[in-house]
Parts: structure tokens; C-alpha cells; sequence
């Protein structure tokens, strides 16, 4: 059976020339963000009881640093070449679709297997909807909209308008991870880059896990999981980046289980540990999945012919 190149594009810089690079690079972005926790933490912002624009500036601004350090990175080691070792490439091919569908259908998968093997039971979108507005404080009397309307629009939003949304505001994270970062380790081979990016990006959200985003139960293993979970996701996300050539086709990725990912949680009757979605058991089991059918997609040449 045919294999798929291994090799980088030609316009990538080898990375065995510019490791320094790669560490000057991830000291930037763990440099800015993990001081952006710091700060954000100690006035009160960046925990799940902070007030919710407060969090949400304040975990985008902490998002922030893959971007800062790939930019200031290309702007120092790539000049007249930054747009392409920031992986700035015209995004529009049959990839893109497969950007968008690949995380819904991890998500669904990961809700199907966490009700199949569990007895959290499934929660519906509308009793879903009720136990998110009384959970902020709000009557579900005084919404404006009847709860029914609400929960499709939910639905309709998180799986057509959010990713979109998320799309552009996933840049702060993909242009650093798969674009930048990408540029260097991506010549070290296709599994490699994969694990040492996802190892890097995991421990990267070490603070915010700490802090009881994702995983608000387990401050302690959180972080483990964390990082696995990103090594695990790793592998399908980067043969979409790789396929599309684009990191615009990461960051769309990305967006997508950030939109869909919190639906999956919130239509579980019992969202807690061990079964939480994508970031549970059933979102493990997906996820080794995913990485042998990356496997199996690569070793067979599939995606070379499409």
C-alpha cells in the first residue's frame, strides 16, 4: 500500500537548524500566559466563581500566547517569509468541511459512548437549558423566549454559528501551536511533531486546570488529563492541518470542539468525572480511536488521494 510523504512542505525551515527557536518560542508563550494566570488569579478573574465576561477576557487574554510568541518569533527568525511560518495559507478546500465535521462527530461519538456505558443518563436540551439560566442566577419564567425556541437556537448556534465565531478567535492558540511551532517541528516527521505539540500545548493549560476549567473537580490529576487528552487529539487535528495546509484549518478544528464540546457536557444528566463528554472516558475512547484511524488514514495513503 502507498504511504503517505512524510516529508514537510519545501518552504519550511528544518527544525534540526532552529531548536533554539522552538525554546525561545515556547519560553514566550508558557512566559506570557502562565503570568496572565498569575495576575488574572490574584484579582479574582480567571476562576470558574468569577463573574463570566471577567473569566471569558480573562482566559482569552491568557489564549493569547501561543500567538504572541509565534508572531514575535516570525517577525524575528523569518523575515520575508512570517506569512508561510505562520501557516497563513488560503484556506478555502474540501479540508475545510472535513475542519468542521471531524470535532462534531468526535463530540457526538464521545456523548453516544459516556450514555452507552454509563447511567448518567441523557439530559434533554430544553431541562439542559433550564439548569444553565437558574444556574446563573436567573428565573427561566423571564427569558423573553419560550425555553423550547431557546434550546434549538442552542443547538442551531453551537454547531453553525459558534464554530465560525470561534474560528478567528481560535488563532490565539493555532498560530502558535500549529502554525509557528508547527513550521519548526513539523520536518521532525508527522508522529513526533504530533507528540511533542501536544505535550507542549497540554502542559501550556496546566493554570487554567488548576484553577477548575475542564476538569473543576481534580486540581491535582486535571493536568495530567489534560495533557494527555491534547496528545491524544493531537494526531487528527495535525492530519487536517497537514491535508488542508493551512493552520486556518486547525483553528477551525479547534473553534468547533470548543463550540461543541460544552454541549456534549451539558446534555449529560451527571456531567461529572469520569464521564464528562469529550473530556471523559467516552471522549478517551474516541479519541484513541482517532488516533489509530489516523494512523490507519496515513499508512493506506487515503488522505493523499483526496
Amino acid at each position: 500500500m502507498a504511504q503517505m510523504n512524510d516529508s514537510p512542505p519545501r518552504d519550511e525551515v528544518p527544525a534540526s537548524s532552529h531548536r533554539w527557536q522552538a525554546l525561545i518560542f515556547l519560553a514566550i508563550t508558557f512566559s506570557f500566559s502562565w503570568l496572565v494566570a498569575l495576575v488574572t488569579w490574584r484579582a479574582g478573574l480567571l476562576t470558574p466563581a468569577a463573574p463570566g465576561t471577567f473569566t471569558a477576557a480573562a482566559m482569552f487574554l491568557f489564549m493569547c500566547g501561543p500567538a504572541v510568541g509565534a508572531v514575535i518569533c516570525a517577525a524575528a527568525f523569518d523575515k520575508g517569509r512570517a506569512r508561510l511560518s505562520l501557516g497563513l495559507r488560503w484556506p478555502f478546500n474540501r479540508w475545510l468541511l472535513a475542519a468542521w465535521l471531524v470535532p462534531a462527530l468526535l463530540v457526538a461519538t464521545s456523548l453516544a459512548i459516556s450514555l452507552a456505558l454509563s447511567s448518567r443518563g441523557f439530559q434533554p436540551p430544553v431541562a439542559a437549558l433550564e439548569a444553565a439560566i437558574r444556574a446563573a442566577g436567573e428565573d427561566p419564567a423571564k427569558v423573553g423566549l419560550p425555553l423550547e425556541v431557546l434550546a434549538t437556537l442552542q443547538i442551531g448556534m453551537s454547531l453553525l454559528l459558534a464554530p465560525i465565531i470561534n474560528w478567528p478567535l481560535s488563532l490565539s492558540e493555532e498560530l502558535g501551536w500549529r502554525g509557528w511551532l508547527w513550521s519548526r517541528w513539523r520536518p521532525l516527521g508527522f508522529w513526533r511533531c504530533s507528540v511533542m505539540i501536544g505535550l507542549a500545548w497540554g502542559i501550556w493549560h496546566a493554570p487554567l486546570v488548576v484553577l477548575g476549567h475542564n476538569y473543576p473537580t481534580l486540581p491535582l490529576a486535571g493536568p495530567l488529563l489534560m495533557i494527555l487528552w491534547c496528545m491524544l487529539i493531537s494526531p487528527v487535528l495535525h492530519l487536517i492541518r497537514d491535508c488542508g495546509g493551512s493552520v486556518w484549518h486547525a483553528a477551525l478544528f479547534h473553534g468547533t470542539i470548543n463550540a461543541l464540546g460544552s454541549l456534549s457536557i451539558m446534555l449529560l444528566a451527571d456531567p461529572s468525572m469520569p464521564w464528562r463528554g469529550i473530556f471523559g472516558i467516552g471522549g478517551g475512547i474516541v479519541l484513541v480511536a482517532s488516533v489509530l484511524g489516523t494512523w490507519l488514514v496515513r499508512n493506506d495513503g487515503t488522505a493523499a488521494r483526496l
